[in-house]
Order: structure tokens, then sequence, then C-alpha cells
């Protein structure tokens, strides 16, 4: 091997041997600095433990009792936390708390001082809560509907009736309920607001059609009571018109305690809950005119208005009875026209009134299936699930269908008979008389249609 040889091979031994002194010395200085800094963060760790507040660590001892399940002590940690360093984070979490272990009202008054503390923040720390202030004002809302709703429990145990219907109708108002609206229903009811009752029902009834599963059959007696009580009231309501005597002017302003009718109030009829009602007419350049009208159950009424004075015109009352019978319908063609009418003539004359009278029963029985198709399509869902309830509405339809159809059937038949004997009679002799009268009766679930004369 020549010298020069020998000497590259020297230096490149020597050269690789520093190298690998250089990256040994570069691993020692990374372990060692890897080192000093876990132990630094450990120092700092053990420091910061130790600066720690008393209301920082309670509120980290209530972070482990409910992770825990341990809400009472949790609460109490809590609570302890705030009255040592008041926070808003702090104020959420045991609002938070209180609400788990079933303390609504101690859940209730620490939402509003977080909600307090939420108003006076400042960017960013508004942001940061922004979320949370949003949750603590439903659980808020929550909450009073619940305090109301118990209130008008207490209120209606110790026979506060104004007051509980009060209650419940605020409690409705922060968080619709359809239990909430039942009570409320019921509650108007038994102190005789029979319209606003009335109301209540068929709004309920709006929205136990659209239920479904558990919770239709949670609502099941309920519905049946509502519908039950909807038919009661729908006849004693009173009802009544407001009418505009002349052409209404123009800004005309009709009130009722404080409310707007609107220019739609006049001419319609309405529904009133009973007693002394009071209404206001305005006019731009004339002054007010107030009028009070008294209804009572089962009346319905027409207030006439106008610029200076108005009066009060009482409808003819209408039999709103349930059961009794109608005023019967005499379709009477009297004595037959020519002295010399053949008896087949009035023979199918008569055929022909019964099968019109028939016919006209099935057309009334018919708008009573559809009446009744309108109480199915309440109680029944979409999948046509109607419940016990249910069923004895869609049984009713179908008897009401069936009897339509019957008569229409007969009707047909008979005035058909009718039209063909009164066809083919002969002339009958001029001293044959006859004299005929046809009566018919409609009622509620029956009717008859009778003949009478002499041939």
């Amino acid at each position: 091997m020549t010298n020069r040889r020998r000497l590259f091979c020297l230096f490149g031994l020597r050269f690789e041997a520093k190298r690998t002194n250089m990256l040994s010395l570069r691993s020692l200085l990374v372990v060692l600095g890897s080192a000093s800094f876990l132990l630094s963060a450990n120092v700092a760790n053990a420091q910061s433990k130790a600066r720690a507040t008393p209301a920082e660590i309670l509120f980290q001892k209530a972070v482990k009792d409910m992770q825990a399940g341990q809400y009472e002590e949790a609460c109490q940690a809590l609570d302890a936390s705030q009255k040592l360093e008041p926070k808003p984070g702090t104020t959420y979490a045991l609002a938070d708390c209180e609400m788990t272990r079933g303390h609504s009202a101690d859940a209730y008054q620490q939402y509003i001082k977080y909600l307090d503390l939420f108003e006076k923040m400042k960017s960013p720390e508004r942001e940061k809560h922004a979320e949370r202030a949003a949750a603590a004002k439903e659980q808020k809302k929550k909450i009073e509907a619940e305090l109301l709703f118990e209130k008008a429990k207490t209120a209606l145990a110790a026979g506060r009736v104004d007051e509980a219907c009060g209650a419940l109708s605020q409690s409705q108002g922060i968080d619709p309920k359809p239990g909430t609206l039942f009570a409320l229903a019921d509650c108007e009811e038994s102190r005789g607001r029979i319209a606003t009752a009335l109301e209540h029902y068929t709004k309920y009834l709006g929205l136990y059609a659209s239920m479904m599963g558990a919770m239709r059959d949670k609502h099941g007696e309920r519905a049946r009571l509502s519908e039950e009580r909807r038919r009661k009231l729908e006849p004693v309501v009173p009802r009544l018109k407001l009418v505009w005597v002349g052409e209404p002017p123009a800004g005309l302003l009709v009130t009722r305690g404080g409310e707007d009718l609107g220019p739609v109030a006049l001419g319609i009829q309405f529904a009133v809950d009973p007693g002394v009602h009071v209404f206001v007419t305005r006019v731009p350049g004339k002054p007010p005119v107030e009028r009070k009208v008294r209804l009572e159950k089962g009346t319905k009424k027409v207030l006439e208005l106008r610029a200076e004075d108005s009066s009060l015109v009482e409808e003819k009352p209408k039999d709103t009875t349930q059961g009794g019978p109608k005023k019967p319908v005499d379709t009477s063609n009297g004595p037959a026209k020519s002295p010399g009418m053949h008896a087949w003539k009035i023979g199918g004359l008569a055929a022909m009134g019964v099968g019109g009278a028939t016919l006209v029963a099935g057309g009334v029985f018919g708008y009573l299936a559809l009446q009744q198709k309108d109480v199915v399509n309440e109680v029944c869902d979409e999948n046509f699930a109607c419940g016990k309830a249910g069923m004895l509405e869609v049984d009713k339809f179908r008897s009401l269908g069936d009897t339509s159809t019957a008569l229409f059937i007969v009707g047909t038949a008979a005035a058909g008979a009718g039209l063909t004997f009164f066809l083919l009679a002969p002339t009958a002799p001029k001293e044959e008389r006859a004299a005929l009268r046809i009566r018919s009766m409609v009622l509620p679930g029956s009717g008859f249609v009778g003949l009478e004369g002499a041939f």
C-alpha cells in the first residue's frame, strides 16, 4: 500500500471517530435538555398547585363529585367556592348542579344570578359565555313554567280558582305544553269562562291528533274528556255578532277590554264568555262610544254599532237541545187538482213524495256522517290508530253512513215506482176524488216518513 493511501485511510478513520464522538455528545445534550424540561414542568405544576386558591380547590372537588354522581356534595362544594370567590362559571355550574339533583327553586335563583353577571360582561368574555347564557335562559324559562304550574295546583287545592287559572295561563305562555293546556281548559270551565274553555279544549284536541306512540297513549283519557266537554259546551256558549249600521267609516276602531278586535270582527258571530262585556268604538273626529252587553249561557245577540250611539238586538232563541224533535215538515200536495184524477196517479204521487222525503232524510244522515268524519279525523292519527274512545266514534260514523246509504236506496226505489204508477194510471171517473198529505220528521239518529189521506 502506498504512503498516500495509508494517509487517506488514517485520515478517514480519524474523521469517523470524530463524527461518532460529536453524535454521542449531541444525544447526551438532548437527553439532558428533556430531563431538565420535565423537571421544570413538574416543579411548575407543584408550584401551581401550591398557589391554587381555596375556591379553586373546592371547584375541583365539586367536579370530581359530579363525575362520581355525588351531586349533593358537589353542590355544597360549588356553593362554598362561589361564596369565597364569586365567578360566572361557578354560578352556572351551581345552577346546573341544583337542577340535576331536582332543586328547581334553588337552580332558578342561580340562573338569575348568572344571567345578571352575563349582562355585565364585555368582550371577549361575553362571547365565551354566550352558549351557556342561552342554555341558562332556556332552563330559567322551563323552571318558571314549572313553578307556576305548582303554584296553580296549590291555589286550586285551596279553592282559589282565579289565582290558579292565572298561574296556568302564565305557565302555558312561557313554556307551552299539552298537559298545561288541558289543565287550563279545565280551570277556565270551573270558573264559568266556558267560551275560553271551549277554545282551549279544541286546541288541545288538535295537538292530540298529531301525537304518536307513548305520548298519544299518555294523553288518551284527557283527550276523551276534552271531546266530551267540548260537545257539552258547544251548544251553551254565548254568541255575539257586531254589526255597523251603514258603511263602516275610515279609521274605525273597535276594542274590548283594551284589545283591538279589528275590522274582521264586524259581521261575524263569535263565542264569548257569559257575563258583561264592554265594547268601545272610536271614529276619527268623534268621541268614543262605550256600550255594555250582558250575555247568559245559550244566548245569541247582535250588537248594532254607530258613531254616536249603539243598540242591542237579541236574536230569537234557537233550539239547542240534543234530543228534541224538530218541527214536522209539511210537504202536503193537498187535494188532487183534477177532480177526476185516478187513484193510481194519487198513489204514484204518494210514492214519489215518500221517495223524495226519504232522499231528504238520506241527505240529512249523510251530512251527519260527514260531521262525524271530522270527529274521527281528530281522534285517529294518520295511521288510523284510534284507541278505544276513537273506535266508538268510528262506529258512529259507520252507522250514520250505512243509514244514509239505505235511505238513498229506498228513496230512489220509491220515487221510481211512484213515477211509473203516475205515468201508467188511466183517467179516473169524474166522481172519484182523492186527498193526500205526506208528513216527515227528522230526529238526531232517527227519522220517519208518513202518509195520510183518502182515495
